[in-house]
């Protein structure tokens, strides 16, 4: 078993602004989250949760002043890298001393995905997340899924998917 220093346990990545574009397949794509501005000029995802968009602001807080910390106005370009993208996380990680992290998928795209009647969607977001997330944390052993969130069959897939992409279940 590895003996970690320290494990940073509430951890939240927020999603790369062209992953439905490049992820999704194209018979989802009109059912996609939608990359759209926010009251103030920021970065915002338009989900199918319906409401206004969600700012991505206090998601892209690594590396920010605590006194620049908002909800609104924040864009991709003053977010971190590391904030989704998984090569320059882990390089984040090393800078901190972070020898693994708890992993959250952004709520907001768990909601888009997990309100639809269309199981095959659903299905998509989970696959995608444990992929993405599998290959985000890529030399570190620790990753936790929001499994409550699926269906009660899902779980346990996620956990099975989680194990056999080598990464570990808490």
């Amino acid at each position: 078993m590895t003996n970690y220093r320290i494990v940073d346990a509430d951890c939240h990545i927020l999603e790369p602004p062209d992953i439905w574009q490049n992820w999704l397949p194209e018979r989802f794509q009109e059912k996609a989250p939608k990359l759209v501005k926010d009251a103030e000029g920021g970065d915002a995802w338009l989900t199918g949760v319906g409401g206004d968009p969600d700012p991505i602001g206090l998601t892209a807080t690594p590396g920010m002043p605590f006194d620049q910390f908002r909800w609104m106005g924040v864009t991709y370009d003053e977010a971190r890298l590391g904030c989704y993208n998984g090569a320059a996380r882990l390089d984040d990680m090393n800078i901190d001393g972070v020898d693994a992290e708890v992993l959250f998928p952004p709520q907001r795209t768990l909601s888009h995905f997990l309100g639809d009647d269309d199981d095959d969607f659903v299905d998509q977001c989970r696959r995608f997340l444990v992929d993405r997330s599998a290959a985000a944390t890529a030399g570190r052993e620790l990753f936790e899924v929001n499994r409550l969130h699926w269906e009660q069959e899902r779980p346990r897939q996620s956990i099975e998917d989680l194990l056999g992409a080598a990464a570990q279940v808490i």
